[in-house]
């Protein structure tokens, strides 16, 4: 089995290989949409065209003329009932590139969704460049009989467990359209050694992933701190009626039919939860960098605070992805700002 991925950009230049590289292995991510929304002042097509050279990734580029509506493109705005409330917006200019961006949203996942079951594809993943599917902490913690975890240094460990938990209890995981709970991981530093423990720093630099870099979330349990959850969908396991072909139902409930209702979603059911999702806040620089109506300070500086806990259980992975695609490979997809700066040095004379 594979998996592929829905992916709506905006300036994540930064952040985009290490998400690739970290779904690449963990759930043989092998067929990404990628689509660029057009305030990004970034285009990501070097970083995807490395992607399709050296691995077996199918990747398409999607731009607004690919997928949205011609009244759309004409007006530059959604139907009114899709615009965001005046109230929430009193800012005329934030309010429409607020609705904009949440329309574009829906239709784009519409679209993707419905193009991959064409496709004769199943498992399909939607989440934002700096949200990372991973088990459950809980379930780590629990360690239920019925499962077995496969260290991140495993290849496809994530989709392993993944296929356990659909064949022992599908009912419980409401599979096909299963949930997955997100967890909000602030900006709060860790000792150096922290950073770079099980990490091969010989070649990289632990500090430039988020992955690694960010250990502190918040308390899982504050459902409204870390936003609603993002799901994984076997599309191939959904009659073709249920996907709309204008706007998905919502982008945290795409198919309306068979996703659950937010409301239901509890941290401590993690047997119900089994697969969740790392959102790392990042840096003030990454975080501000993007041209985002929505991001201030004070947001950053609430969220940044959060440290109730910590959560080491990716730290395998690039070891992992480094044994599987070898040294060199991973270098040149992850890129020089990821490798430490005798590595970097090297890559950065070849490419003189």
């Amino acid at each position: 089995a594979t998996f592929s991925a829905c992916l709506l950009i905006r300036d994540d230049n930064d952040i985009l290989p290490e998400w690739i590289a970290y779904h690449y292995h963990v759930l043989n991510l092998r067929q990404v949409i990628v689509a660029v929304d057009p305030l990004s002042h970034e285009s990501p097509s070097e970083i995807l065209a490395k992607w399709r050279l050296m691995t077996n990734v199918d990747i398409a580029e999607w731009t607004d003329a690919d997928y949205m509506p011609s009244e759309f493109l004409v007006n530059g705005r959604p139907p009114e009932e899709y615009l965001q409330k005046e109230e929430d917006f009193p800012d005329p200019e934030a309010r429409l590139e607020v609705s904009n961006h949440r329309y574009r949203q829906r239709v784009f996942l519409a679209k993707c969704l419905r193009s991959f079951r064409d496709e004769g594809l199943s498992w399909v993943l939607h989440v934002d460049t700096d949200e990372f599917v991973v088990a459950s902490k809980l379930l780590r913690q629990m360690k239920p009989k019925y499962v077995t975890i496969p260290p991140l240094s495993q290849p496809n460990a994530v989709l392993s467990l993944l296929q356990q938990t659909v064949e022992k209890t599908s009912a419980q995981v409401n599979y096909p359209c299963m949930s997955m709970l997100r967890v909000l991981f602030g900006s709060v530093e860790s000792t150096r050694e922290e950073i770079e423990a099980d990490v091969p720093t010989d070649h990289f630099n632990a500090s430039s992933f988020e992955t690694l870099r960010w250990r502190h979330h918040a308390l899982p349990h504050n459902m409204s701190l870390h936003g609603n959850p993002k799901v994984l969908l076997d599309v191939a396991a959904i009659p073709k009626k249920f996907f709309q072909e204008d706007v998905v139902f919502s982008i945290h409930r795409p198919v309306k039919q068979y996703c659950r209702v937010n409301t239901d979603l509890e941290f401590t059911h993690f047997r119900n939860q089994p697969i969740a999702t790392n959102h790392y806040l990042g840096s003030w620089e990454r975080y501000s960098s993007r041209n985002d109506k929505r991001r201030s300070r004070e947001k950053y500086n609430t969220k940044a605070a959060v440290q109730r806990g910590h959560d080491d259980g990716v730290r395998l992975w690039l070891q992992g992805f480094v044994q599987n695609v070898g040294l060199s490979t991973a270098e040149t997809l992850l890129g020089s700002p990821y490798l430490n700066a005798q590595d970097k040095s090297v890559m950065l004379a070849k490419d003189y």
